[in-house]
């Protein structure tokens, strides 16, 4: 999410019959990292002000997801990375 409440959120879904229905979502980083963009930026501002993203899952053969992002923290860019546990 990148506005109000900037962050990187795992969901889980369930698309029975073709629908969206949010069954579970978690906030793994950046909930209070404040807002990274404003509405009215241009591109090349908006690119400027961002500090996290691209982030991915990878399913673990113990059941467990590895979620994975980038992110400017204390001025350093890195690459971090979260073990999740899906539970029933």
């Amino acid at each position: 999410h990148r506005g109000d409440e900037p962050g990187i959120v795992v969901r889980v879904i369930d698309f029975t019959d073709d629908k969206w229905n949010v069954i579970a979502e978690n906030n793994i980083w950046g909930s209070s990292i404040g807002k990274q963009v404003h509405e009215g930026d241009s591109f090349y501002d908006m690119m400027q002000a961002i500090r996290f993203g691209q982030p991915s899952l990878l399913k673990l053969d113990d059941g467990e997801v590895l979620g994975f992002h980038w992110a400017v923290v204390n001025g350093q860019g890195t690459v971090l990375a979260h073990r999740l546990k899906l539970s029933n």
